[in-house]
């Protein structure tokens, strides 16, 4: 590449942190591998059949969805998942509050726009999901860690962090978490842990971005409610995602 390129990068892109899942996938894709480090599902379980089914909707609704669009999302697609998240979310949301994104990889980039400031703080489980600390760090943030227990974040250490941390002169911005089947630890929140995660974040005024990416690939047992649900202020933003 050119020095005149190389001279010019921003601070931002020559401090970005390269993204961990994209160096696992590089790997994965090396001929007879079998890696066991990323999760990639089984080809054969792809709905390939209904896909191509449902493709009857570009000729019937082509003109629509081949033009520029709302940033937002379709408001066809954005109405369905009113409904077909109101029991995840406790409630029926209005349409205004859904927004629809690539993934929770996007929705997460998009958050740390709109709310990071370099040297904020992130509260987050210990350990945690690696892409999303890397956006974190790549907008300024900086993570600090709870460990958790077989059901969750060790909840009641949250109150006496924030207090030390605010103590520092920190800010403490929001606090991530996966509530089900946690990404890399496995473990579920109980329901009583999200109910007093809800109200922490009501008394100590910050945000709380609850990562369900996984919640609905449940082999037995009953789905657990949300912390959104127990969210009685606006504190906690939900993100959710199909591709699981």
């Amino acid at each position: 590449m050119s020095s005149t390129w190389n001279g010019n990068f921003s601070y931002k892109a020559m401090h970005t942190r390269p993204s961990p899942v994209r160096e696992i996938l590089a790997v994965i894709k090396k001929p007879g591998m079998i890696s066991f480090a990323g999760g990639m599902p089984a080809p054969e379980v792809f709905p390939v059949n209904e896909f191509y089914e449902s493709a009857h909707l570009l000729k019937d609704n082509g003109t629509e969805l081949l033009q520029y669009g709302t940033t937002d999302g379709n408001p066809a697609l954005r109405e369905f998942l009113i409904d077909f998240m109101e029991p995840r979310l406790g409630r029926k949301v209005g349409l205004d509050q859904i927004f629809v994104t690539t993934g929770s990889q996007q929705a997460l980039d998009l958050f740390s726009w709109a709310m990071l400031d370099p040297g904020d703080v992130i509260i987050t489980e210990d350990p945690s999901y690696m892409a999303a600390i890397t956006v974190f760090m790549n907008h300024g943030g900086v993570c600090r860690g709870i460990p958790c227990d077989a059901d969750g974040l060790q909840v009641e250490k949250v109150p006496a962090l924030i207090e030390s941390l605010r103590a520092e002169g920190k800010k403490v911005k929001f606090l991530y978490t996966i509530v089900n089947f946690q990404n890399p630890g496995g473990m579920t929140m109980s329901v009583e842990k999200r109910k007093k995660l809800a109200a922490i974040a009501e008394e100590y005024d910050i945000g709380i971005f609850e990562d369900d990416p996984y919640g609905y690939v449940r082999y037995e047992g009953e789905h657990l409610p949300s912390i959104f649900s127990f969210d009685t202020v606006g504190n906690v933003i939900y993100a959710g995602s199909f591709s699981k």
